[in-house]
């Protein structure tokens, strides 16, 4: 119960714009989920995973690069089904001005999630935003080959 209220509390300092008491609460929350032996917190749509997310967002608002990369890693190795950490990852590349590690973590996250319209249209920015149209016209070649259902239609070779 006390984690449950926990995470309400944080939700609320989140609303608040209090992001470093926010994460004393995830801290906390934290320390306390192995303690969870009957699901209370899974039943509250809280997990290790969604957890991280949250901290990613504090972290992310406080403009603390260094932490919020470290969490997004972690989310990415843990699978989390979210194709928007891609984005997020990419996002803070793009402010640090390493375009080539924006555009790497987009890749990736189009390994994960082939068809997901918003990591399409940021990897297309990306190239058209850095001047390297010829790549992504190669790249968009390479998809149109690939795609059975080009192949069915007879678009392809």
């Amino acid at each position: 119960n006390c984690g449950l209220l926990l995470n309400n509390l944080a939700i609320k300092m989140i609303s608040d714009k209090d992001f470093n008491s926010a994460l004393v609460c995830y801290g906390r929350i934290s320390e306390i989920i192995p303690y969870d032996t009957e699901d209370q917190f899974k039943r509250g749509n809280i997990t290790k995973e969604t957890l991280l997310y949250s901290k990613f967002f504090a972290h992310y608002h406080l403009n603390d690069n260094n932490k919020s990369k470290e969490v997004l890693q972690q989310l990415i190795d843990l699978n989390f089904n979210e194709p928007k950490i891609y984005k997020y990852m990419s996002d803070i590349y793009i402010k640090e001005e390493k375009p080539d590690k924006a555009l790497e973590y987009l890749s990736l996250g189009r390994e994960m999630f082939e068809d997901d319209e918003l990591l399409i249209i940021e990897e297309i920015n990306l190239y058209i935003k850095l001047d390297r149209t010829s790549e992504l016209i190669t790249k968009l070649g390479e998809a149109i080959l690939l795609d059975e259902e080009n192949k069915k239609r007879g678009w392809t070779n």
